[in-house]
């Protein structure tokens, strides 16, 4: 159970019940995103990859800054955001034929 100050949880309390409240009622906090990214900075701007369109992946949700324990060659910093991305016209193609 979360702790509770003053008859109100705490932030960090708080944001983990929330967590837990969408998952196991079965929301999506993410809003339908299909894509993760770890960004070493709060960039809001679209996800574009090599050979994808020039508009590139709308972001949906952002969190953060967390501190990076593992860092690699794709997320090289100590300090991330965690960034989810929508599906782009090709993706949500490919995700109804299913």
């Amino acid at each position: 159970m979360a702790q509770q100050v003053s008859g109100q949880q705490t932030g960090a309390n708080k944001a983990s019940w929330l967590d837990r409240e969408a998952f196991l009622g079965g929301r999506d906090l993410t809003n339908g995103a299909t894509h993760f990214n770890m960004r070493p900075r709060p960039d809001r701007s679209n996800w574009k990859f090599p050979n994808g369109t020039t508009e590139g992946l709308a972001l949906s949700t952002q969190s953060g800054p967390y501190d990076n324990s593992f860092p690699n060659r794709n997320a090289p910093a100590h300090t991330t955001w965690l960034n989810t991305y929508f599906p782009d016209a090709n993706d949500k193609k490919i995700r109804r034929k299913r």
